[in-house]
C-alpha cells in the first residue's frame, strides 16, 4: 500500500485509490486453499419439487404414541437414501429457518411451569428424516468404515426411521466399534426428531425421575431406550471420585489445611470427606429443584428428593435399574466411582432430547451450504463426524453438538465469503480497475458473478443468498457489518 501511494498523479491517481481500496478488502481475507467450484456437488434431494416421496407404506406401530396412525412415505421409513440430484438450496434454507423457530420455542417454553413442548410439523419431520438418511449414507461410506471400524470390515445394515435402535454402551468398546456406535447415534438422533418431544413431555409429567419403575411400559425412559439405544441422564453427577485430577486437587487442599490426604481414588471414594462433599452439593440441588417446580411435600417424598431423607450411608447403585431410588447415591461400575443427585440438569435434558436432534441436522445442512468446493465440503464433513457426532451418552452428544455449533457460527459470514472470493480472484479484479468508474461498478458486477447462488451467514446469524446490496455495501464500506 505504501508503494501504491508513491505512484504519481494524473491517470494513476484514480487507479491508485481503487487499488488501495481493493487491497484493503482483499488483504483481510484468508487465502483459500481450494479451487473455486463452478458447479454444485450432487446430493440426494432434500426438499423442493420432485421430492422423492413414493407411495405411502403401512402405518407404523409407535408403541401407542400420538403418531401411531401416521402414514409415513415408504422411502422415508424403509431406506437410508432415496434420490439422486442436487441439494435443493432453497428448501434447505427454509428448513434451517424452521429449525431456528422450533429451537426458539423450546428455549422459551415454561417447562418448569408445566408447558409441553410442541412437535415439529409433519413436513419438517420428513425432511429432517431425509437429512439424517443422507448423513447415514455419508458416514456409512467405505472411508469412514475403514477409519472407525477398528480393523474390522464391512458397513452396517440399513436402520429404518421410526424403528428400534439396538442398545449400545457409550464410549465403551464392549465388542462395539466407534463406527457402530456413531451409526447407532445417528439413528437415535433421527428417531428423536420423531419422538423427542413425546419422550420429553412424558418425562416432564413424571418430574424427570430417573427411576425406570416410575414409567409405564413404552413411556419415558423405556421409549427413549427403545428408539435410541440409550437414555439421557436424569440425575446430576456432583463428585467423580475416580477422577485422578480431582484427587490431586483434594490432596493439595488437604495438605494446606493439615488434614488427611488419600493414596488413591478408591480410598478417597470410601472416605467421609467424599461423602460430605456429595451431600452438601445434593442439598443445594434438591432444594433448588423443589422450588423451581413448586413441588408439594408429598410430591417431594414420592419423587424421592427430600433432603431430610438423605441417608447417613450413601447407597450404592450398580446398574441403570438402581437409579432414581434415593435422593443421592453412589455409582460403582467399570472403573467409575461417582456420586449422583436424584435431579437432572434440566438444560442438558432439553439439549439431549429436543435441541441436539434438530441442531445436528442444521449443522449438517449448514456445512453443505457454506462449502464452495468439493474438497472443502469433505474437510468439513470429516470434522463434523469426528467432533460433532459423539459416540457418548446423550448428555455428551448434546454438548458436542452445542460446542461444534458455536465453532461453526464464527465461520461463513457474508463479509468472510466476499473477502475469500476477492482474494482468490485478485488477478481478475486488477484487470478491470483501470476501466472502472468511481462507484466501482465493474468490481461489484464481477464479484456478483463470482458469488452467484453462494450462501453465507448474515448479521442475524441466518443463512441466505448473497445479494447485490450486500456486495455494494461491503465495497463502499469494507468495515460494514452485514
Amino acid at each position: 500500500l505504501q508503494f501504491l501511494y508513491f505512484i504519481g498523479s494524473g491517470p494513476f491517481l484514480k487507479r491508485k485509490t481503487r487499488m488501495a481500496g481493493f487491497l484493503s478488502r482483499a488483504l483481510c481475507a484468508v487465502k483459500p486453499k481450494k479451487k473455486h467450484r463452478t458447479q454444485k456437488h450432487s446430493l440426494p434431494v432434500v426438499g423442493g419439487e420432485g421430492l422423492p416421496f413414493q407411495q405411502e407404506s403401512d402405518s407404523i406401530d409407535y408403541m401407542g404414541t400420538s403418531n401411531s396412525n401416521v402414514m409415513w412415505p415408504s422411502d422415508v421409513i424403509e431406506t437410508i437414501g432415496g434420490a439422486d440430484g442436487p441439494l435443493n438450496v432453497d428448501v434447505c434454507t427454509k428448513l434451517i429457518q424452521s429449525i431456528d423457530n422450533l429451537d426458539a420455542h423450546i428455549q422459551s417454553a415454561n417447562i418448569k411451569g408445566g408447558e409441553h413442548i410442541r412437535e415439529a410439523s409433519y413436513s419438517d419431520k420428513r425432511l429432517l428424516v431425509l437429512v439424517y438418511n443422507h448423513m447415514f449414507m455419508n458416514y456409512n461410506s467405505q472411508k469412514w468404515c475403514d477409519r472407525d471400524n477398528e480393523g474390522r470390515t464391512g458397513s452396517m445394515d440399513i436402520l429404518p426411521a421410526g424403528g428400534p435402535v439396538p442398545n449400545y454402551f457409550a464410549n465403551v468398546a464392549h465388542d462395539q466399534t466407534i463406527h457402530r456406535r456413531k451409526i447407532l447415534s445417528i439413528a437415535g438422533l433421527r428417531n428423536l426428531v420423531l419422538f423427542g418431544s413425546e419422550i420429553f413431555n412424558e418425562m416432564r409429567d413424571k418430574i424427570f425421575t430417573g427411576d425406570p419403575n416410575s414409567y409405564s411400559s413404552g413411556k419415558g425412559v423405556h421409549k427413549m431406550r427403545y428408539y435410541t439405544g440409550n437414555v439421557v441422564d436424569l440425575d446430576t453427577t456432583v463428585l467423580r471420585a475416580s477422577d485422578r485430577v480431582l484427587l490431586s486437587a483434594v490432596n493439595e487442599m488437604n495438605k494446606k489445611m493439615g488434614i488427611e490426604v488419600f493414596d488413591n481414588c478408591k480410598i478417597f471414594g470410601n472416605s467421609q470427606q467424599a461423602s460430605d462433599i456429595a451431600k452438601a452439593a445434593a442439598q443445594d440441588l434438591l432444594t433448588r429443584f423443589q422450588k423451581d417446580f413448586k413441588l408439594s411435600k408429598s410430591t417431594i417424598r414420592k419423587r424421592k428428593i427430600d433432603v431430610n431423607e438423605i441417608p447417613s450411608s450413601i447407597p450404592v447403585a450398580r446398574s441403570n435399574c438402581d437409579r432414581g431410588k434415593y435422593p443421592i447415591w453412589r455409582y460403582l461400575n467399570a472403573g467409575q466411582d461417582s456420586f449422583h443427585v436424584n435431579v437432572p440438569h434440566l438444560d442438558d435434558v432439553i439439549g439431549a432430547l429436543l435441541r441436539a436432534p434438530i441442531q445436528a441436522a442444521k449443522i449438517y445442512l449448514t456445512i453443505h451450504l457454506l462449502s464452495s468446493t468439493e474438497s472443502e465440503l469433505e474437510d468439513r464433513l470429516d470434522t463434523f463426524f469426528e467432533e460433532c457426532l459423539a459416540d457418548a451418552c446423550f448428555n455428551q452428544k448434546w454438548k458436542a453438538v452445542e460446542e461444534y455449533g458455536k465453532k461453526l457460527s464464527q465461520e461463513g459470514t457474508i463479509v468472510h465469503v466476499l473477502q475469500q472470493v476477492q482474494k482468490e480472484h485478485q488477478v481478475d479484479f486488477i484487470k478491470i480497475m483501470d476501466d472502472d468508474d468511481d462507484n466501482f461498478t465493474k468490481e461489484k458486477e464481477l464479484l456478483m458473478r463470482l458469488v452467484k447462488d453462494r450462501h453465507a451467514r448474515s448479521q442475524d446469524r441466518g443463512i441466505r443468498k448473497i445479494t447485490k446490496l450486500d456486495i455494494s455495501r461491503w465495497i463502499d464500506n469494507p468495515s460494514a457489518v452485514i
